[in-house]
């Protein structure tokens, strides 16, 4: 009888043992799957950062190179043009060129025709990206 009680304790013992380890390996499991969760957010985190911060970048150079324009037409002041370049007004559409040194003035039949292609790409480029983040 002894002998079979010093069997049923070791067994019992090896039985805890193994259920120690097993919950061991699920500690481990689960830890491992928080660090991934963490590691993934951090990196979403960080695109977003960077994102965000080549936007601000691009804003600033955009403002740099460009001036708020009043429009020959109609008065408006809503529109900003890059020196150099051609626009549409924000609120009547007229085509606006302006000068290197920051003069708005009509643009040209040529001008107006690259300044409406020019909104028309931006316009597109706008939907394309409303609809990525969708």
């Amino acid at each position: 009888m002894g002998f079979h009680l010093g069997s049923l304790i070791r067994l019992g013992l090896s039985i805890s043992e193994n259920i120690r380890a097993q919950q061991e390996i699920e500690r481990a499991r689960a830890l491992e799957a928080q660090a991934k969760s963490e590691a993934l957010a951090q990196s979403q985190r960080y695109q977003a950062e960077t994102a965000s911060f080549k936007r601000s970048v691009y804003e600033q150079k955009i403002a740099r190179e460009s001036v708020a324009v009043e429009c020959p037409n109609c008065g408006s002041t809503n529109t900003r043009i890059r020196l150099g370049s051609a626009g549409c007004c924000a609120y009547c559409g007229t085509a606006i060129r302006v000068s290197t040194q920051g003069i708005a003035y009509v643009a040209s039949p040529l001008d107006r025709t690259q300044a409406q292609a020019a909104e028309d790409i931006k316009q597109k480029s706008g939907q394309e990206n409303d609809e990525r983040k969708d």
